[in-house]
């Protein structure tokens, strides 16, 4: 008893290769020296060698929060200052813990 076995050889093409993605690059950011102050935002204070947000000032920073969700457009800089007291290290720390 003979038996034949028929093989089919089915190629499909290779799938065009992807597209290269392009990876949107946001505009470069403007330096610290030309952000201005802007009117519409307050300034918070903070106790000697403190980084808690006084009670006082939880309000005005709840008012400056809205106000930066009402223009998402706006680009903002937050920093912490210090005073010369202490290292420059433990300063520079303490503006970083305030910002």
């Amino acid at each position: 008893m003979v038996t034949e076995t028929q093989t089919t050889v089915i190629e499909t093409p290779a799938p065009p290769p992807a597209a290269p993605v392009q990876v949107a690059t946001a505009a470069p950011l403007p330096p610290p020296k030309d952000f201005a102050p802007n009117p519409a935002l307050t300034r918070i204070h903070f106790d000697f060698d403190k980084a808690e947000i006084r009670p006082g000032d939880a309000q005005t920073l709840d008012t400056n929060a809205s106000w930066l969700r009402e223009h998402p457009e706006q680009l903002v800089l937050i920093e912490g200052h210090c005073d010369e007291r202490g290292t420059a290290e433990y300063n520079l720390a303490l503006g970083d813990r305030r910002a």
